[in-house]
């Protein structure tokens, strides 16, 4: 392998650099990556208990049947949802709420400077 600095087998220096930051932080990526998908999880529970309590006094779905089960499944979801929604939250954000807050950070610093 031939590269510009003309030596075989060596990365120039900003390569080298991101390989070496790719290679130690792999790790820290995958959990985030992890934590971003469970908090896409939790806001669509979140979402599914939203659209459940506003039409919870709904009486025609299409669906035949009395209206008690109805009230009663609507309520499980709404039960259902919102755990689930507490549990995704929680968990996305104890796997990647340390470096969201740190990339916030970092951006709010960058833009206080440029006024």
């Amino acid at each position: 392998m031939v590269l510009r600095s003309g030596r075989r087998g060596r990365l120039p220096k900003m390569g080298r650099g991101i390989s070496r930051a790719f290679r130690r932080d792999w790790f820290e990526i995958v959990l985030t990556a992890i934590g971003v998908f469970f908090l896409a999880l939790g806001i669509a529970c979140v979402a599914g208990v939203v659209f459940l309590a506003v039409h919870f006094a709904d009486a025609d779905t299409g669906f035949i049947s009395n209206h008690a089960l109805l009230t009663t499944s609507k309520g499980y979801g709404i039960l259902l949802f919102g755990f689930g929604s507490v549990i995704m939250l929680s968990t996305g954000w104890w796997l990647a709420g340390k470096p969201i807050k740190r990339r916030l950070a970092v951006l709010f610093r960058k833009g206080s400077r440029h006024p």
